[in-house]
């Protein structure tokens, strides 16, 4: 027998919180160790949070994105742009690039990375991943 439950939790209350959540999901998810944050708050950190490796692709970059459950506030496209370009100016060249927030998922940006994505193939740049709370 196959028993799929759902559990919603509350996002955390932080940004530093997370981030930190985010760290240790992604550490354990892709086993790992190497998986570092990038640099501190105040500093220019072209995008990237959390610097980890996949599955032996290496830099892969993490960008947290904490977002008010109330009143609710969502991921826009400029601010999935802004980031975006701010990561292709991370060195060394990421190979891959994940926006992940606590806004609720959203099928319009969803379309709008896998736009990115396609112009990114073109020109030989990263891939754009997009998680919101749910997933």
């Amino acid at each position: 027998m196959n028993l799929h439950v759902h559990n919603e939790q509350a996002p955390p209350r932080t940004w530093e919180q997370f981030e930190e959540l985010c760290a240790d999901v992604f550490a354990a998810e892709w086993s790992d160790p190497t998986l570092v944050r990038h640099g501190r708050a105040g500093q220019r950190q072209h995008g990237v949070d959390i610097i980890a490796r996949q599955a032996g692709t290496w830099p892969v970059g993490l960008q947290c994105k904490r977002k008010a459950r109330w009143p609710v506030k969502h991921l826009t496209r400029k601010e999935v742009d802004q980031e975006v370009a701010e990561a292709r100016k991370f060195l060394p060249k990421l190979n891959s690039f994940w926006i992940l927030t606590t806004a609720p998922d959203d099928v319009n940006l969803q379309e709008h990375v896998r736009l990115i994505n396609e112009r990114h193939s073109k020109r030989g740049l990263f891939h754009v991943h997009i998680l919101g709370w749910s997933e």
